[in-house]
């Protein structure tokens, strides 16, 4: 599928959570940060952070990855919806020179490897695209 490239909506919130300067945004608004331990990943030595996340301050970050103005008014029905998403704590494995190596949010582990190596992509035949469903 191909998902829209919207400059409001999910879209964008869905690619903010692979932006390294997005994570940061997360983790500088968190309520706390505990150093718990290191653990060789990937054969990265790395150092573990659980992060416990300041709810509405992600709320805010989360709809302005959405393209929503931060001046904007949201109905509090909305904002309970999304703080339900939100987890109440993040664990990240950093390695040392700063790299985000892993990150567990309690449903899902993104795990960043081959970090700077070029990789080869696939032809894609255009015409197996389809627009990805929406609603």
């Amino acid at each position: 599928y191909r998902m829209p490239t919207a400059e409001t909506g999910l879209s964008p919130l869905l690619q903010s959570s692979f932006n390294a300067d997005e994570v940061r945004e997360v983790i500088r608004t968190a309520a706390e940060i505990t150093e718990d331990g290191t653990e060789t990943i990937e054969g990265q030595d790395t150092t573990r952070y659980e992060v416990t996340v300041d709810k509405e301050a992600a709320i805010d970050a989360m709809l302005i990855a959405m393209g929503v103005p931060a001046e904007q008014e949201i109905d509090p029905q909305m904002r309970s919806a999304i703080a339900d998403q939100v987890p109440t704590k993040i664990t990240y494995w950093v390695s040392g020179d700063g790299m985000l190596i892993r990150q567990d949010d309690g449903r899902q582990v993104k795990t960043h490897s081959n970090i700077g190596e070029q990789i080869a992509l696939p032809e894609i035949n255009e015409a197996d695209v389809r627009p990805m469903p929406v609603g």
